[in-house]
């Protein structure tokens, strides 16, 4: 896959289990900025037994699915006469369309990486509607983060890990440079477009 629909996926790794929540507060608030577009983001965790666990921060559950049916079926249903069969079927639509509709950070991607995430260390997959910022790197930077895998072209993904470690700002990074170059190790995504 390359940057479908401009969007990147960087999936970053630090050096304990606290690293990557703190990070992501990072993205947040650059985010909340506008110096950020964040579409999804997972943290990994790896205990020192190496057990894992993931923190989906952007998914849409089952329940919420459900909830958001329940609600629609409501209303169609006043509309229509029968607020309880609206509120139920509604309710039944939603919570299978949640459970299709797996946006952003593909899990079976997610679990590949898993591997490569040291017993004691955490990760966070970031997906952004943009090519990396200075803010982007400099934040993951701060952290220490070193890179696992992008959906960056070849150059891109190495000027990335440069940047991290203060060879050169990312926005000196040539426009030229596409997508098209991308790499053969990248990662899938579903329905990034969200239709």
């Amino acid at each position: 896959m390359t940057e479908a629909n401009n969007n990147t996926l960087i999936v970053a790794a630090f050096g304990d289990l606290f690293q990557a929540d703190q990070a992501l507060i990072s993205m947040i608030k650059l985010q909340a900025e506008h110096r950020l577009d964040l579409e999804d983001a997972v943290v990994v965790y790896k205990t020192a037994d190496g057990r894992t666990r993931v923190k989906q921060t952007m998914e849409l559950t089952a329940a919420d699915g459900a909830s958001i049916g329940a609600w629609m079926g409501l209303l169609v249903g006043l509309l229509l006469g029968g607020p309880l069969g609206g509120l139920i079927s509604g309710a039944v639509a939603g919570a299978l369309i949640s459970r299709l509709n797996d946006y952003g950070i593909d899990n079976k991607f997610i679990k590949e990486v898993e591997q490569e995430i040291q017993p004691g260390n955490s990760a966070l997959f970031i997906l952004v509607k943009q090519r990396p910022t200075d803010a982007l790197t400099e934040e993951l930077k701060r952290f220490d983060a070193k890179i696992l895998r992008t959906n960056l072209a070849p150059l891109l993904e190495a000027i990335l890990k440069r940047a991290l470690q203060g060879e050169v700002p990312v926005d000196d990074t040539p426009e030229e440079t596409t997508a098209s170059e991308g790499t053969t190790d990248t990662p899938p995504t579903e329905n990034l477009s969200g239709s």
